[in-house]
């Protein structure tokens, strides 16, 4: 053996054909054939499936994928452990050679942890199982996508075992808070024409009780406040068109008279306080209609009665609770209408149409109060109240919005009900009370002495009150009114038009007049008098006079007066034949007196107006609105002027003047000097000369005594000059009321070594020479 080996090891060195051992024919690169020997693979213990270093490429690198090895004994964790036998690389981990693998084993046979090897063995498995799939999720999960059924159950037990049989048998037992579910069906359905079901039960057979669907729910005594749920539905929806139904029944087939067919029943053998037949409970915030329940009946046989809802409520005599046959129950803040109870009759056949019809029997001995429709209505509700109200729209004698067969009593209180004549009355006759509530009817003689409606002549006027408003009217004086401290009324159309209070004021368009005339109507702009206004009270006829109303524009409610007529306006005069007006004062002083403790208390818009502008008047007293100016007036220059000789003493008339307004003014003079000789006066010579304004036209005239302050002009001519000015300003008072004529003088001259003349002083001959004056108040 020995050579036979040292020779298999040495033929990969000596030999690229067939290797044959015992054999000169070998079928194989390497063919053994012995009878009673064996080969001997090498032997190695591994650590693990995954172990890469006990076992090594002689060659170095990698292990070549289909290396054999034998190993000695088990090792490693599962599910990586190797056990004794053989085992070959597959290229990432040691893979066991069938028959040798270790003992793992997908199923048992129940109660032990021997692999099964019968077909009838009752086996299990602790993993989730898949069907049709690669991952399990869930202890059994089937997928399929070609078949009709994921689950098809086929009981077939003839023989009665006084037992439930049930193809699917599910128990939870779970004492934590989640949710907790015998069955889950998701069915996603995105056909258009096929149905999608959770769960539909086909029962079959002539037996006595069939149950699509029976639910058994046994509650502990220490669940309380828990839901308790025979059948829930939850719907996810997404589409804009289907029809989502929580529970929906077919009934089908032939049937008797005594048949019942019932959509849903419940039947209730708990004492619990409250039991309900269907509650149905909406959360969702989306837009269109919530129905409790909707009940759609289609029939069209003669003889049957159809009810959208029909409530059987049997009491015993020992039930003291209130029943019900509908209550509904509204809470919370939306603004949405809620109706208690709303009844639309669409139909169009000639039977009657009750939109509410009741109808109370019993037995004669019971003695509780009965109310065909009671409706009681919180004083503290907000909104206008109604306990009845009837639209009925169709005109006519025998269309009626209320119609009582019976005694009627209306009335606020219990205390203060009036119960109205069973009885028509007779022709002409009027409705009286007794003051206790009893109506009747009566003529109208026997109620006294009162007023006729069509007119009175044996009456006693009133005489003049000593005291007016406090004086009591005799007793035997006819007047219209009241005898106590109550209003009187006035209306037309069953509305309230005036209102006389018992103070004596009154009130027109409101009931509270706070002056001895109000008039009240609606705030609206103004309009010209013509057939119609937007005034509350017109002095005048239909088509003129003077309008008073109030603005109704947001931030501007001002009341107003218009003057017009037909739709045009008139004038409006206040105090035409004098006196004085103010406004913000109780006592004007003037035709227009304005008081105000603040500035801008007169606004004038007449689109002129703008910023900086001042009010100014026309020569007629019109005033608009300038840009502010200096009003200047200009003085008349003489065209010839004056010649005054260096050694003038006297003023002398220049011929130039200048005639002012009242009122007080600066006069500004600027005048040319000029020398009459073509030599001029040494440098050190001087030529001084005054001026100012006389009231008078005479020779050597007095200065004017309205000049206020300085009164002289002067100016000097240096000897060297050609030419000099004079300049200045007199301030003038014109208190005389009138226009006046100022005459301007020059003169009482001073001068040193010159003896020079000057020519057409105050003349036009020099351009320069102007007289202006400004108003200075």
């Amino acid at each position: 053996m020995k050579k036979i080996l040292t020779i298999l090891l040495l033929l990969p060195f000596l030999s690229i054909g067939q290797v044959g051992v015992n054999t000169t024919t070998p079928g194989a690169a390497l063919d053994v054939e012995s009878s009673n020997n064996g080969v001997l693979i090498p032997r190695v213990q591994l650590t693990s499936t995954l172990d890469v270093s006990t076992v090594v490429n002689p060659q170095g690198g990698a292990l070549q994928t289909s290396t054999l090895v034998y190993n000695i004994a088990p090792a490693g964790v599962v599910p990586n452990n190797v056990v004794a036998g053989f085992y070959y690389w597959n290229g990432s981990q040691w893979t066991a050679i069938a028959g040798n693998a270790p003992s793992d084993h997908d199923w048992y046979e129940v109660g032990t942890t021997t692999a099964p090897n019968a077909i009838t063995d009752d086996i299990f498995h602790t993993g989730n199982v898949a069907i049709g799939k690669n991952t399990a999720d869930y202890p059994l999960e089937v997928n399929t996508t070609n078949f009709q059924f994921g689950f098809n159950n086929i009981f077939n037990n003839p023989t009665a075992t006084n037992v439930q049989k049930a193809t699917i048998n599910n128990t939870i037992t779970d004492n934590t808070n989640d949710s907790k579910y015998g069955v889950i069906n998701n069915v996603t359905n995105n056909s258009t024409t096929s149905g999608a079901v959770g769960v539909r039960n086909n029962i079959n057979g002539d037996g006595n009780v069939f149950y699509g669907n029976s639910n058994y729910l046994s509650i502990g005594t220490n669940s309380n406040g828990a839901d308790i749920i025979g059948v829930r539905n939850n719907i996810d929806y997404n589409s804009n068109n289907s029809n989502v139904k929580g529970m929906y029944n077919i009934f089908n087939g032939t049937y008797g008279n005594l048949n019942l067919f019932n959509g849903l029943e419940n039947d209730f053998r708990v004492s619990a306080l409250r039991k309900t037949g269907v509650n149905n409970i909406f959360n969702a915030n989306t837009d269109g209609f919530n129905v409790g329940m909707y009940n759609s009946l289609s029939c069209n046989l003669p003889l049957n009665d159809q009810y959208g809802v029909w409530n059987n409520v049997v009491t015993g005599a020992a039930t003291n609770g209130d029943n019900y046959g509908l209550y509904n129950y509204f809470s919370g803040s939306g603004n949405s209408r809620k109706f208690g109870i709303y009844t639309r009759i669409d139909s169009n056949g000639d039977g009657q149409h009750f939109g509410t019809f009741q109808e109370i029997n019993g037995s004669a001995a019971g003695t509780g109060t009965k109310y065909g429709t009671r409706t009681t209505i919180n004083s503290n509700a907000g909104g206008v109240h109604y306990g009845i109200h009837s639209t009925v729209l169709k005109p006519g004698a025998t269309n009626f919005a209320g119609y009582f067969l019976g005694n009627v009593g209306i009335g606020t209180t219990v205390s203060n009900i009036y119960t109205f004549p069973p009885s028509r009355g007779t022709n002409g006759q009027i409705m009286q009370t007794d003051g206790a509530g009893n109506l009747s009817w009566t003529n109208p003689l026997s109620l006294g002495t009162g007023w006729s409606l069509f007119g009175n002549s044996a009456i006693i006027t009133p005489a003049n009150p000593a005291i007016y408003g406090t004086s009591p009217i005799g007793g035997t004086e006819n007047y219209i009114g009241t005898t106590n401290a109550q209003a009187f009324v006035v209306g037309t159309n069953n509305i309230e038009r005036m209102r006389v209070l018992s103070s004596g004021n009154v009130g027109i368009g409101l009931a509270t007049a706070p002056a001895k005339l109000s008039v009240f109507g609606s705030f609206l702009s103004p309009t010209i008098p013509n057939a119609t206004t937007n005034a509350m009270l017109r002095i005048g006829n239909n088509i003129e006079g003077l309008d008073i109303g109030k603005a109704g524009v947001a931030g501007n409610y001002s009341a107003w007066l218009q003057s017009g007529f037909n739709g045009f306006s008139d004038p409006l005069s206040l105090q035409p034949l004098g006196g004085n007006v103010g406004i913000a004062t109780t006592n004007p002083t003037h035709l227009l007196h304005v008081n105000s403790p603040s500035p801008g208390a007169v606004r004038i818009v007449d689109g002129t107006q703008a910023e900086g502008r001042v009010l100014t008047s026309d020569a007629t007293g019109v005033a608009t609105w300038r840009i502010p100016g200096i009003n200047a007036v200009l003085g008349n220059i003489s065209p010839t002027g004056v010649s005054i000789a260096f050694n003038e003493g006297d003023y002398l008339q220049t011929g130039t003047t200048i005639t002012l307004p009242p009122g007080t003014y600066a006069v500004q003079v600027t005048m040319l000097l000029a020398r009459n000789s073509l030599l001029p006066s040494p440098n050190d010579s001087s030529f001084w000369v005054r001026s100012t304004f006389s009231d008078l036209t005479i020779t050597n005239p007095p200065i004017s005594p309205d000049i206020v302050g300085s009164n002289l002009i002067s100016g000097n001519f240096p000897g060297t000059n050609l030419y000099a000015m004079l300049a200045g300003t007199v301030i003038i008072n014109n208190s005389s009321g009138a226009n006046k004529t100022y005459y301007y003088v020059a003169g009482r001259c001073v001068s040193f070594n010159t003896t020079e003349t000057l020519t057409g002083f105050a003349s036009t001959a020099w351009l320069e020479n102007t007289i202006f004056a400004i108003r200075l108040n």
